[in-house]
């Protein structure tokens, strides 16, 4: 098998840390990001298009999914990271977005 992926990424900041007068708490850096991804996965003899409409049914074909989104992130600790990802894929038969929310470091 054989796998092919591609990311790219706008990140900005949105709020710098944030400290709350004399208290010793804030509020961490939060910041935004836009994504494309695409990626594809296939094996000797499956046949690679980029277009759906390209594919021969009577071959094992390929077309790479893609998807694009927006992200908000908070960086918790200076190490985790709180993330909530808005996703649209761009292949799918009902293009149905999705929310993903996950606690970890980033790539």
């Amino acid at each position: 098998s054989r796998v092919a992926v591609a990311n790219v990424e706008l990140r900005f900041p949105l709020t710098r840390t944030l400290t709350l007068g004399f208290l010793p708490i804030g509020l961490p850096p939060i910041e935004g990001a836009i994504f494309y991804d695409v990626g594809i996965a296939w094996q000797n003899g499956s046949q690679l298009e980029t277009r759906p409409s390209a594919c021969d049914p009577a071959r094992d074909c390929r077309t790479p999914p893609q998807s694009w989104g927006g992200s908000i992130r908070a960086n918790l600790l200076g190490f985790l990271i709180l993330r909530f990802d808005y996703t649209r894929p761009l292949d799918r038969s009902y293009n149905r977005p999705y929310w993903t929310v996950s606690l970890g470091p980033t790539f």
